[in-house]
């Protein structure tokens, strides 16, 4: 079992011992008691935009589109075919268990992984999206060229599918920070270009995304 810290979201990667509704991969469809890949103990939250740019002052009514950083990673990993969840009413005895292995991951396990990223802003819709990841176990970093000029419809929520797409590449994987750079790269990128905070992108996709961001010769940058 391993707690890390992304955002104020806290994650969880292990096996379902609380009995917690989780989001099931590759359709979102809700089960119970079943084994899951990663919780996050979080909220959702509500988000209301005014249409088309509108200004919010100018505006009769508003589109509302559910989001928050726990749901949008939970959900993006959902999206490439592993198991998660989201909660957060905890119970006392829940609690003081995540307490416990809070406090044993501080003193038994350090730091192993380490992900930055950088977003260029060439004009307020067009931005250039890259990442590099350290590995601490064996001291290395791995870079790759970015997406460049990415035609932005929505930045908002474009972090928290990095996250997804990081985590995915080192949970489904084996802890290979390469295959987490270019899962969360692609995940960013392709995010950028949808509009609303959750990612839409399934496994299949991003990884045609990922195979025509490292062919050679004229490609189109953002496939969807």
């Amino acid at each position: 079992m391993v707690i890390k810290y992304f955002k104020s979201a806290m994650i969880i990667l292990g096996n379902n011992k609380f009995g917690i509704n989780t989001f099931e991969g590759a359709g979102n469809s809700m089960v119970k008691n079943k084994e899951f890949d990663l919780l996050a103990l979080g909220e959702i939250l509500l988000r209301l935009s005014s249409p088309i740019n509108e200004r919010l002052t100018r505006g009769d009514v508003f589109q509302k589109q559910a989001g928050g950083a726990e749901l949008n990673v939970v959900s993006g990993l959902s999206l490439l075919g592993l198991r998660t969840g989201i909660t957060l009413a905890l119970g006392q005895k829940t609690r003081e268990t995540v307490q416990e292995m809070i406090k044993s991951f501080t003193k038994d396990y350090p730091i192993r992984v380490v992900a930055a990223t950088q977003r260029i802003v060439h004009s307020p819709k067009i931005h250039s999206f890259g990442s590099c990841i350290y590995n601490a176990m064996k001291d290395y970093f791995v870079q790759e060229p970015p997406y460049e000029k990415i035609d932005v419809v929505d930045r908002i929520g474009s972090g928290d599918a990095y996250i997804s797409g990081a985590l995915y590449g080192l949970l489904a994987y084996n802890m290979d920070c390469q295959k987490a750079l270019e899962y969360g790269n692609a995940t960013a990128a392709v995010k950028n270009t949808i509009p609303g905070d959750l990612p839409s992108s399934n496994l299949k996709e991003i990884d045609s995304i990922i195979k025509n961001h490292q062919s050679s010769g004229p490609q189109l940058e953002m496939n969807r």
